[in-house]
């Protein structure tokens, strides 16, 4: 159900109205000439998350048509882009957050955040099984989205040049006897070998990771614009909490079908497999997040316990142990029984 929602003051038509021109003035200035300017595009979303979640429906339509509009105007190339990675999730999803239900006796429940969540993953999932298919390379063995053999070979020659011209300069190898040299020309080719088998496996799982990060980067968005609000008073939606945040099992199922896809398949089917593999743990990884915020939440440090907790996540690797543990909270429950005393005979 979609609920009757009010425009109120600022976010009447025109707040609406000036949101959408300041989503579309971000999308523009992301080409100006100055530095980091491309970063600009990446907030070109948080006015419309702003005025769905503060105003409803009507001046959210608004907003996201009026941003399409300026975008279209100032540049026509990158319309598409913004339309389905900007501006309709933006609004799709905000408008999907807003949804509620009340039962018998009139309790108010909003929309699940797993469920959310579950269709924010999917949304470019979609997307990119669609376009992979549609477009997979000309000779079939290389996909749509992935870096040509060509170039890949390309980036191999010039790391090969670059490897000669450093030889016979003779900095590197000046003094030296010819053994030592002989073994420094074996450690700069055994590096060689392995920057481009680096640059392939990165160029194989690109679009997974790429999936992964729009996904967490548009959750951002709704996280800072409802909490934003909600400090104002101006939220039409209550924040959800730690503890509200659960995924459909079925959900599983699918990122283990598509592990075991990347592993056994070959060609397209192991590239969309591995892809949608690592973009269907992102949640898990969330929902692994969440018990540690849930766990730090009864301890006496809790913000220690938080600091250390993404200090660590930062070497990268420890993100995998949260994923498992993310796995393991579907069966376990272990939020629950964290917050639930214990109870003595």
């Amino acid at each position: 159900m979609l609920p009757a929602l009010p425009s109120r003051g600022f976010y009447g038509i025109g707040g609406a109205i000036l949101a959408g021109a300041i989503s579309a003035g971000l999308y523009a200035l992301a080409f100006a000439d100055f530095p980091m300017a491309r970063l600009l595009v990446i907030l070109t979303p948080l006015p419309i998350f702003f005025i769905c979640l503060g105003a409803g429906i009507i001046p959210g339509i608004i907003t996201t048509l009026c941003a399409i509009a300026g975008v279209a105007m100032v540049n026509g190339a990158g319309f598409l882009e913004f339309l389905f990675v900007g501006a309709v999730p933006a609004f799709l999803f905000s408008i999907l957050a807003l949804r509620y239900r009340r039962d018998e006796s009139g309790n108010l429940y909003w929309y699940p955040s797993g469920r959310l969540l579950t269709a924010l993953t999917l949304y470019p999932c979609v997307f990119f099984v669609a376009l992979t298919l549609a477009n997979f390379g000309e000779n079939k063995d290389t996909p749509y989205f992935a870096m040509q053999p060509e170039a890949i070979e390309r980036v191999q020659q010039k790391l090969e040049e670059q490897t000669r011209q450093s030889l016979e300069a003779g900095a590197l190898t000046a003094g030296m006897s010819e053994e030592d040299k002989w073994q420094v020309e074996a450690n700069m080719a055994g590096t060689q070998a392995q920057m481009v088998e680096l640059i392939k496996t990165v160029n194989r799982i690109a679009p997974g990771i790429a999936i992964a990060s729009w996904c967490f980067q548009m959750l951002v968005y709704l996280f800072v614009a409802q909490k934003m609000l909600a400090n104002q008073g101006w939220a039409l939606r209550a924040t959800p909490s730690w503890h509200d945040f659960d995924l459909p099992h079925w959900f599983l199922g699918l990122a283990t079908l598509s592990g075991l896809m990347g592993y056994f398949a070959n060609g397209m089917a192991a590239y969309i497999g591995i892809n949608l593999f690592i973009a269907l743990l992102m949640p898990y990884l969330l929902l692994g997040i969440s018990t540690v915020h849930v766990w730090a939440g009864q301890r006496k440090s809790k913000l220690l316990w938080l600091i250390i907790f993404y200090l660590l996540l930062m070497f990268g690797w420890p993100m995998l142990l949260v994923t498992a543990l993310g796995i393991a909270e579907q069966f376990a429950d272990f939020r629950k029984r964290i917050t639930t005393p214990s109870q003595t005979a």
